[in-house]
């Protein structure tokens, strides 16, 4: 039988941590036969093949290892998608973490209510596992504040749109039928996770548990470190394509997904109006002048 969830986890340069990183993915609380672990090796080049070879040698449950050339992080998530086989994907940064009850509350709030997806709350920790301290306008504040923002808006698609509040890849737990419906990741280095998210929200309202069930590390290594500049206007590109989207006309397949006038709302108050179709503005324009 095809085990119930797949883990999904890239890794690269992961040697000294690969260990620490299957470890953790041993303490989920899912029954072994359910689960299995794919681990896509994206172009390591500081020996993290062997270190994973050595750490998947005696799994209680299906494990296996692709290695390949670099080809980003997108290409890996969706490498392991196409290996996978559970019904359900848990996709896991390997410098990351799941709460001890991350699996049976994500199975609980997405499968078993009938949902295609959903994320939860983070925790914040630091290289060393240390909780990081939450100081106005850190990076730990700011994600932590998006979040609590969810409960602030009708629907957590609203909110998705105005912030990535699933903040990771490795916070999405999705129906696998559902991220191969949309295509998978796209090849974005920053925002690969906001564009996924925002294309599987036209399919389906995400589920959202406030508990903090994946703990997200912060350290100098984390890709958006390189230029949140960069980060931030690679970020107009999928929220372009939602806006656009969004304001066509054209009815979603979930009818929560923000559009029409609510998308609208919530561009100019997120200050996305410059995202907007040109042809939308005139026409805002057109209406207020009337």
């Amino acid at each position: 039988m095809a085990p119930e969830l797949s883990v999904l986890m890239p890794v690269f340069n992961e040697r000294e941590t690969i260990a620490a990183a299957v470890e953790r993915v041993l303490a989920a609380d899912l029954p072994v036969h359910e689960m299995e672990l794919v681990v896509v090796d994206d172009g390591s080049t500081d020996d993290s093949v062997r270190a994973i070879e050595r750490a998947l040698g005696d799994m209680p449950f299906p494990a296996r290892l692709l290695a390949r050339e670099n080809r980003g992080a997108h290409a890996a998530l969706n490498e392991g998608l196409a290996q996978s086989r559970g019904t359900y994907v848990q996709f896991l940064n390997s410098d990351d973490m799941l709460a001890p009850t991350r699996v049976t509350r994500m199975v609980d709030a997405v499968a078993a209510a009938g949902a295609q997806w959903g994320f939860s709350g983070i925790a914040v920790v630091d290289a060393d596992d240390r909780p990081l301290a939450r100081t106005t306008g850190s990076r730990a504040d700011t994600l932590l504040l998006a979040i609590e923002d969810i409960d602030r808006e009708e629907t957590v698609g609203l909110a998705l749109v105005g912030a990535n509040v699933a903040v990771s890849s490795g916070n999405v737990f999705v129906l696998r039928a559902l991220a191969e419906s949309i295509g998978g990741f796209r090849a974005y280095r920053y925002n690969h996770d906001w564009d996924f998210c925002l294309r599987a929200l036209e399919r389906s309202e995400p589920a959202f548990v406030r508990d903090p069930l994946y703990v997200y590390r912060l350290h100098g290594a984390n890709t958006i470190v390189e230029s949140a500049e960069r980060a931030r206007e690679e970020s107009h590109q999928p929220v372009t394509e939602y806006l656009a989207r969004g304001t066509s006309g054209a009815a979603f397949d979930n009818p929560l997904a923000p559009s029409g006038d609510a998308l609208l709302t919530v561009a100019f108050s997120r200050g996305m109006a410059a995202l907007l179709p040109v042809g939308v503005l005139q026409q805002v324009a057109r209406e207020a002048a009337a």
